[in-house]
């Protein structure tokens, strides 16, 4: 694998194109969508009655494809009751209904993206590499020379065109997130070292001579902390997992894990809105699965497996699957932690998890592992899948030597 300074400098183009349209995108819904919550459908204009009207048939139901159905899936924005609105017309009463503005994924998908690409925009400047930051350009995009569905169409298909295995650069940084120089050696053509200065390129762990490196700020630590569901003091404490560089709005350092998190968001995100896209899109592709397929039959091809040792110890499996975790951040009373690998000096003797109930509170429980493993046997078994993106590996619990191993599974399990 290779990458260049002028497959970079097209990635930059398209994420500025990203930004230029999410930011457009976004004072679009603020300035007329958000306006619009709890209005009666009289009070507004011509332009927003038509987003909440438009396939609205007399009977007060819409028909299949109405544009009206298209707002609401990508904006929230609808009319509270439009049964009543059109009884209200057919006895030719004021049409004083409200319009309302519910929650939406799409909404929260869009300004991930936007915060994320702004991100990268602005680091390239801070870097000022030559000949690349003077190729971004920021202006606003006139949202009123364009319809609102074709900026949600160039929205999702440029976030297609930025992901993982379908964007050369970014599947090559992808490949950097965690790699020991060894296997750089042989999955890489030479690199540019100032390219990868330019990503955040650095060492995450040194065992003697044993090295991994990658983005220090995109899957590197797992925190858990304990909060009640309730304001409630008697109530039970819940565990809440979080990884740093995934969905939330996180908090990026480098333009490598900019960009890994950036996948992230299209790959989760393109998976939450997978039925509303296909109801409004031809060929829509849940990128993350057709990806995290591929991968597997990749390394299935070449005889590759999951450890025997990490399968099971004392009965547990020592990996988790990513999925879980992330839709299964939150944990009730009595539901344990993900296990997490404890290491010190470059070898893992236990895991750990996290668990709380009711009578007894929180605690940490730690088991030792029947066959101890030294973190280069570890790295060094898993780096074809983690170099793939099915495997990842965080390194810290809480600021805490602690490994957590996350597994992408294939569809159907």
């Amino acid at each position: 694998m290779r990458f260049t300074y002028d497959e970079l400098k097209e990635y930059l183009r398209l994420v500025n194109k990203l930004y230029m349209l999410t930011s457009s995108f976004i004072k679009y819904y603020n300035d007329v969508i958000k306006q619009a919550d709890r209005k009666y459908i009289h009070e507004l204009s011509e332009d927003v009655r038509n987003l909440v009207l438009s396939g609205l048939k007399p009977d007060g139901e819409y028909t299949e494809n109405a544009y009206a159905l298209f707002v609401k899936d990508f904006t929230g924005l609808s009319i509270e009751d439009p049964k009543l609105y059109v009884s209200k017309l057919r006895l030719e009463a004021k049409p004083n209904v409200k319009v309302v503005v519910g929650k939406s994924q799409f909404i929260d998908f869009v300004q991930l993206l936007s915060s994320i690409s702004e991100f990268i925009v602005n680091k390239v400047r801070e870097l000022n590499l030559s000949n690349i930051s003077t190729s971004i350009n920021v202006k606003e995009r006139d949202t009123k020379q364009e319809s609102i569905e074709d900026l949600i169409a160039e929205i999702i298909k440029t976030s297609y065109d930025l992901s993982v295995g379908v964007n050369s650069f970014s599947t090559g940084v992808w490949g950097l997130r965690k790699i020991t120089p060894h296997y750089m050696e042989k999955a890489y053509e030479d690199i540019p070292e100032n390219l990868l200065r330019f990503l955040g390129f650095s060492k995450l762990i040194n065992v003697k001579d044993y090295e991994l490196w990658g983005f220090p700020d995109y899957f590197t630590k797992c925190t858990i902390r304990y909060t009640h569901k309730y304001s409630y003091t008697y109530t039970c404490l819940y565990i809440c997992i979080s990884i740093n560089g995934l969905l939330t709005i996180p908090k990026l350092e480098t333009l490598g894990g900019a960009i890994c998190s950036l996948n992230e968001v299209v790959w989760s995100y393109i998976d939450l809105l997978y039925s509303t896209l296909s109801r409004w899109y031809k060929g829509v592709v849940n990128l993350r699965e057709r990806y995290v397929d591929e991968a597997w039959k990749s390394l299935s091809e070449v005889g590759w497996s999951i450890p025997e040792y990490l399968e099971k110890d004392s009965g547990k499996c020592l990996y988790n699957d990513l999925e879980y975790v992330l839709k299964h951040n939150v944990l009730e009373c009595s539901q344990s932690s993900p296990r997490f690998l404890k290491y010190d000096e470059g070898i893992i003797t236990q895991y750990i998890e996290e668990s709380c109930t009711c009578a007894e509170g929180c605690k940490s429980i730690s088991n030792r592992l029947s066959q101890y493993i030294t973190l280069p046997e570890l790295f060094d078994d898993l780096m074809p899948a983690i170099f793939l993106g099915v495997v990842d590996i965080t390194l810290y619990l809480n600021d805490k030597k602690a490994l957590l191993i996350l597994v992408r599974t294939k569809r159907g399990g």
